[in-house]
């Protein structure tokens, strides 16, 4: 028996394959035009495009840096207490950086070495080209600002005071000085705690003393942290 042919105007009947194909391409659409877009997302999906992987890395690298940063300002944040630079060598943002010029009024001369006024003051003799000066340079200008004890700053000390040989010689000679010709140095940094001498001491009463010789980066950086 011959089959009828389908006339090419006729759809075909629900439930073939081709009616599968193209309900599945048209359904929910409103127009012909869905069919073909979704076909290049299919065509995408299954496709290697080498600028979206390195986008992708580049997002990632990004994403972990960024992370990295957050992480680093935190911990710096729970040791310090204050929030630390990122991007710089540790140092704190709220830290502030001392030089010599802020305290140019409490800078003195030899001749001025036990003339000034208070009961206790610390005179500080450092160097301009003395690399443990540099090292402690903020350490002992922070010191001076807290306030905690007035501080004078000496110069190029060596030039002007009695140098010597050894530590000590340095204290045997200088501790408890009371006169200038009694002062003396081993080296730069060195600091020197003046006191006013009371009357039960061996010293002169009422005359300033250097009552503490501090020499060295060590000894100074100890002594300030612990008063």
């Amino acid at each position: 028996m011959l089959e009828r042919k389908k006339n090419k105007n006729e759809k075909n009947p629900r439930g073939s394959r081709k009616a599968r194909y193209d309900e599945k391409d048209y359904r929910g659409s409103r127009s012909g035009s869905e069919k073909g877009l979704w076909r290049v997302r299919r065509h995408r999906r299954h496709c290697f495009h080498p600028w979206g992987i390195a986008g992708g890395i580049a997002g990632s690298c990004l994403t972990v840096f960024i992370i990295g940063i957050c992480i680093r300002t935190l911990i710096g944040l729970g040791k310090s207490g204050s929030l630390v630079n990122p991007f710089g060598d540790g140092s704190t943002a709220s830290e502030t950086s001392y030089d010599y010029s802020d305290f140019a009024d409490n800078k003195i001369e030899i001749k001025d070495f036990f003339a000034q006024k208070g009961d206790a003051y610390l005179v500080y003799a450092y160097s301009d080209t003395c690399a443990h000066c540099a090292d402690i340079k903020q350490t002992v200008l922070s010191y001076a600002a807290s306030g905690k004890f007035e501080m004078y700053f000496m110069n190029d000390a060596s030039s002007t005071m009695k140098t010597v040989s050894s530590e000590d010689d340095c204290r045997d000679m200088t501790l408890n000085a009371t006169e200038i010709s009694q002062l003396s140095i081993y080296g730069t940094p060195t600091m020197y705690v003046v006191e006013t001498a009371v009357a039960d001491s061996s010293q002169s009463s009422g005359k300033k003393t250097v009552t503490e010789i501090l020499i060295g980066e060590s000894e100074i950086k100890t002594a300030l942290a612990d008063n």
